[in-house]
């Protein structure tokens, strides 16, 4: 209870004519009054409740006190003149609930008083849709790296596992994720992100004491790996606090889908990773220092024409050996992906070439990265491997960076500066011979422009090979050729319909060139080449009468009409150029019979036909980026731990 001042009230004297002075003391009544307006409102997390109060005429020997009906509201103060302040427990039913507080005045020896009274009301709690303790953590701290205003980030995992050795979240594990920005740390060797409340911020914010929109997330899988929970959140708040050595961590949020979660984390205070701590975004090793490479093999390989006149070609400067992608010895390596202009004769065109966001055009080169192909994980671009011990790669991805080349006729001075991701220095300078392997010369066998006699051609079957190259599209493989015993002209393609329908036959339609060698979406379909001295893709063939192919050209650009006639035939019409610039073209009408390879014994793979006659100087088509090697096989929902 506390003692109220007591305000100074007159005494009125009343002096009246023709009596005898008396003085009256006018006795006045106390009053005390909530100032508030309705009920108060207090969130279901708890609070500090506060209530203000006006006393008039206060006694000399007044006193305040408050009193609750329930017990959830407790621990009521009078420090503060005029305020009335208690304690709020946490909600933890799930109704919203209200208790009466009152305010009381007592004075004249504690023998009077007033009171007023307020209604509380608080929320309920949230009924949580998903619950965790969590056990494990991994952190990752990035400094002011990812920051908008020089804020510093604090990549923060809690989870019921760990992380695997490589970085990578194990089956049946559930794992939340926290993008926290705040101040600099105190230790700048032992970083920890300061206590305090932190939001969920809004897109692209990094303001101090928040988490970010776009990276916060959960993740969880069942214990063969699939995927139970993938979401992010709409609104949240964490509390971080430190105390006798703990790391304690709540999480109240709202996820993308409006389901509520609750997160709790009570462990002795762990480390944050400086940076990456080693481990890349997909659970490879990166590599932790500057390179400055003397190499002793140096290849260039031509990979495919980018555009007209330009090629894409991969080169690799090693100072050991270097075999399908990987270290096999202690060593370095730097493989470059640079387009560059055409050139017959494998000669380098002399010039900077530069890392660049729109790569394509000649004297450009792509920024490295790790990509992902079913499951499995493939460098590209620049990059940089390193292997101390010959079997465990650190892998450095080059971003920003030139590569200038000097000289000419197959004898180069090439210099190499390039700076990774992270920040490394890679550095490689070759003088000598250097020539780039494997460009093609034109493919096709004509001398002029041919249209096709298909009058005795008839149709093997056709294979449909389903969702071959996963782009929702149906492939179906087509040859044309003469009749038994018959020598002439025939026809290979492989399509790509917008249907996925093998009962209902190839779709009618016009299908264009693809832009890729071996690779084709919906209304496309494959251009023409060579791959280990097979034929692929869209060819004019010329058989004898033994059936042995004596002539072929490509298609490297053009239509094809396909006409479903409804009873099983078809009319396929076409208009190409091919590699040398001349025009092919033909119509056939006929049945073609249906093999659905999806269901029926056999590989699924698009035919290749074995050619007997090659052109002087062909040289083997280079393997497809898609067949490159990967590094190590990654469970398909997988994630890492650190932050790209």
């Amino acid at each position: 209870m506390k003692k109220i001042l007591l305000l100074t009230t007159a005494l009125a004297c009343v002096l009246v004519t023709g009596c005898e002075e008396d003085a009256q003391q006018i006795e006045t009544v106390p009053e005390i009054t909530a100032d508030v307006s309705g009920n108060i409102s207090i969130s279901r997390d708890g609070e500090t409740l506060s209530i203000p109060y006006i006393i008039t005429n206060p006694k000399e020997d007044g006193e305040i006190s408050a009193y609750a009906e329930y017990d959830w509201i407790s621990g009521f103060s009078y420090e503060q003149e005029g305020v009335v302040t208690a304690t709020v427990a946490e909600n933890t039913q799930t109704e919203n609930r209200s208790a009466i507080v009152t305010l009381e005045y007592s004075y004249d020896g504690g023998s009077k008083s007033v009171n007023t009274q307020v209604n509380v009301i608080q929320d309920a709690a949230i009924a949580y849709d998903y619950t965790l303790e969590a056990g494990s953590f991994q952190g990752h701290y990035y400094g002011t790296r990812y920051s908008n205003n020089g804020e510093y980030n604090y990549y923060t995992w809690i989870s019921d596992l760990p992380f695997d050795e490589y970085g990578r979240t194990q089956a049946g594990g559930t794992y939340y994720l926290f993008d926290m920005f705040a101040g600099a740390p105190g230790d700048e060797d032992n970083p920890l992100p300061p206590a305090g409340t932190y939001t969920l911020g809004e897109s692209g914010s990094t303001e101090e004491f928040t988490f970010s929109r776009e990276y916060t997330r959960v993740r969880a899988t069942d214990t063969d790996g699939n995927l139970t929970l993938s979401t992010y959140f709409s609104e949240g708040t964490l509390t971080l606090s430190y105390g006798d050595g703990l790391m304690n961590i709540e999480a109240r949020l709202t996820d993308t889908e409006g389901k509520y979660h609750h997160v709790t984390y009570s462990q002795p205070t762990p480390t944050y990773l400086i940076g990456d701590g080693g481990i890349g975004a997909e659970g490879y090793l990166t590599l932790e220092r500057d390179l400055n490479i003397e190499p002793q093999t140096v290849t260039a390989s031509f990979f495919r024409e980018e555009s007209e006149g330009v090629m894409d070609v991969m080169f690799t400067f090693a100072d050991g050996e270097y075999d399908s992608d990987e270290m096999t010895e202690p060593g370095s390596a730097l493989l470059i992906e640079a387009f560059v202009p055409y050139d017959e004769n494998g000669y380098i065109a002399t010039g900077t070439y530069s890392i660049t966001d729109e790569p394509g055009a000649a004297f450009t080169m792509p920024a490295g990265e790790m990509q992902t192909l079913l499951s499995y994980l493939f460098p590209y671009e620049v990059f940089t491997v390193y292997s101390d011990d010959g079997e465990t790669q650190h892998y450095g991805f080059c971003t920003d960076g030139t590569m200038t080349v000097s000289g000419g006729n197959g004898n180069y001075d090439i210099e190499c500066n390039f700076l990774t991701a992270d920040g490394h220095s890679v550095i490689c300078r070759y003088s000598g011979e250097l020539l780039i392997e494997g460009v093609p010369q034109p493919l096709s066998q004509l001398t002029g422009d041919y249209s096709l006699d298909l009058s005795d051609a008839v149709a093997s079957e056709a294979y449909y090979l389903g969702n071959y190259f996963y782009t929702n599209g149906g492939c179906w493989d087509i040859h044309l050729g003469p009749a038994d015993g018959v020598a002439g002209d025939g026809f290979m393609t492989t399509l790509v319909a917008t249907s996925m329908d093998f009962a209902g036959g190839i779709p009618t339609g016009t299908y264009k060139a693809s832009a890729s060698m071996g690779y084709a979406s919906p209304g496309y379909y494959l251009t023409g080449y060579m791959s280990n001295s097979s034929l692929a893709g869209t060819m004019y063939l010329e058989y004898d009468a033994e059936g042995n192919i004596t002539r072929y050209a490509p298609s490297v650009s053009g239509d094809m009409k396909v006409q479903n006639l409804g009873d099983g035939r078809y009319t396929i019409s076409f208009d190409f150029l091919d590699d040398r610039g001349y025009n092919w073209d033909g119509t056939w009408t006929g049945a073609i019979p249906m093999v659905d390879k999806t269901v029926s014994a056999g590989s699924v793979t698009p035919q290749f036909v074995p050619c007997t006659v090659t052109p002087d100087g062909m040289l083997a088509s280079p393997v497809l980026k898609k067949d490159r090697k990967g590094i190590a096989p990654v469970a398909g929902a997988a994630v890492t731990s650190a932050k790209r």
